[in-house]
């Protein structure tokens, strides 16, 4: 597996020309924390450095020479959802082992993401990128998949038939379709949803994606607005929350027998906090 260690910030970000001189430009004692989980961009929009829209040769050729060039030698999470449409889903098996070799030959260090809404080509053409590379995998699990009363078997099913473990595997807790205008209301749900990913396995990691910034600009022409970054209330809420519920567990754990009962009550207190 690819060592993805001491990161602990993962920006989602669409691979055009803007996010990509970014992240080359990161001090590198800055970029040794991040691992961004890197979208490639829609084929149909225009490429700003051919001024053009890429054909299907050039999305392999082009990503990966990206990928390398600019984010070399660290760890990232590929995601080509919206290549398949383009270059055709159940030809997956072919191109997806063919892009992670591209960007592995130009010192890229890829881990493929996946989603259960997957075609099947492209099930199998990840399995054949975690074959070859064993670099491990990222399963991305979004709001409808949560409402899904199956969603432990669906996992389950899906990630063994890449061929990977829950071990090597990172769970992309997707809520960028959530509201975050209320910052603890959305914190309480996230400890939730962790709450239940976490019994279904024991994942490497357990990353929570989401923005409160509009889908449109709303400032006024020449003019400026302010966004409230929610998702970073929404996210220190539940870590303030979870580090409540550890403490109180190993104070139950450690404390005397007379005090048990005074500590399992705030105990379920915490856990009610955290829903």
């Amino acid at each position: 597996m690819l060592e993805i260690e001491p990161t602990f910030y993962t920006p989602v970000v669409r691979w055009k020309q803007g996010e990509y001189l970014a992240h080359s430009a990161l001090d590198p004692e800055i970029a040794k924390f991040v691992l961004p989980h890197i979208v490639l961009p829609p084929p149909k929009e225009s490429d700003p450095e051919r001024g053009r829209v890429l054909t299907n040769e050039e999305l392999i050729c082009e990503h990966a020479a990206r990928v390398g060039a600019h984010w070399s030698g660290r760890p990232c999470l590929l995601d080509t959802r919206f290549l398949g449409a383009a270059l055709d889903a159940s030809e997956a098996p072919a191109w997806l082992p063919a892009l992670f070799d591209a960007v592995d030959r130009k010192r890229g260090r890829a881990i493929p993401v996946t989603d259960l809404s997957a075609q099947p080509g492209e099930v199998e053409g990840t399995a054949r990128v975690l074959t070859k590379q064993r670099h491990g995998l990222a399963l991305r699990v979004t709001l409808l998949d949560l409402a899904d009363a199956t969603l432990a078997q669906l996992v389950r099913k899906h990630v063994a038939r890449i061929g990977a473990d829950a071990g090597e595997t990172i769970l992309l807790l997707d809520l960028s379709e959530a509201g975050f205008s209320d910052a603890q209301a959305i914190a309480g749900a996230i400890a939730e949803y962790a709450h239940r990913l976490q019994a279904i396995s024991k994942w490497r990691r357990i990353i929570f994606e989401g923005s409160n910034f509009p889908d449109k600009n709303t400032a006024p022409k020449n003019g400026i607005t302010r966004v409230r970054r929610n998702e970073w209330l929404a996210w220190r809420n539940t870590v303030i929350c979870a580090k409540a519920y550890t403490l109180a567990i190993l104070q139950l754990i450690t404390a005397p027998s007379s005090s048990k009962e005074n500590v399992a009550v705030a105990v379920r207190y915490r856990i009610s906090a955290m829903h």
